[in-house]
């Protein structure tokens, strides 16, 4: 199992490519606000100080680094840097579980992504899970899997009343458009476990059942 990370030495060669047009930027922008200065007495100030020389290349460093671990690294060319699916957006599909085998359970599954981060939520019509920690990786077949521990909060209703709040483990495989997973809860609390499959229906998140 191969877990993703994003290697230090990235950051450094990100920072080392960008900081030309930052500083080129930068000097644009001190440029009007010189021209504002003129005009505004506490701009001038700030100028003066050589406060703005320091920060606003910084400043925009950092706002560079936001929108590429954002938006930018899902598409091309800066997808082939890492060669990561992108696989945030809203799936649905259904579910099965050893709670009771003949039912068969329309799910909801959303997952919001960065480049560093990604969150996964599972709705049902009785209850909603939420990931705690979460890695994407590769495992021993070159298939990309997602691995998270999750909490489910339970809106248990009629003969699922002795659903209660709980803590488990969920393994997708990511699939082209389709996620097949599996998933296991507390055996000190539930002992359940069961199977999904869901496909990608859009990008928007509703962050609901529906």
């Amino acid at each position: 199992m191969k877990i993703f990370q994003i290697p230090s030495k990235f950051y450094i060669l990100f920072v080392f490519f960008l900081l030309a047009p930052a500083v080129w930027l930068s000097n644009v922008i001190l440029n009007f606000v010189v021209y504002l200065s003129q005009k505004y007495s506490y701009i001038d100030n700030l100028f003066n100080l050589g406060a703005l020389e320091v920060l606003t290349p910084l400043i925009l460093l950092l706002v560079f680094i936001y929108i590429f671990n954002r938006w930018l690294w899902k598409i091309f060319p800066f997808n082939q840097i890492f060669r990561i699916p992108v696989v945030s957006g809203r799936y649905l599909g259904k579910l099965k579980s050893s709670f009771n085998q003949d039912n068969i359970y329309d799910i909801v599954v959303e997952i919001e992504q960065s480049l560093t981060n990604i969150n996964v939520c599972l709705y049902t019509e009785r209850s909603q899970s939420f990931s705690l920690a979460c890695v994407l990786f590769k495992n021993e077949f070159g298939v990309w899997s997602i691995y998270y521990i999750y909490r489910n909060k339970t809106r248990a209703m009629g003969s699922d009343a002795d659903m209660n709040s709980h803590d488990g483990t969920v393994v997708i495989n990511i699939i082209g458009k389709k996620l097949e997973g599996y998933y296991y809860n507390d055996l000190r609390d539930r002992g359940k476990f069961g199977t999904f499959a869901v496909e990608f229906e859009n990008k928007k998140l509703l962050k609901l059942f529906k």
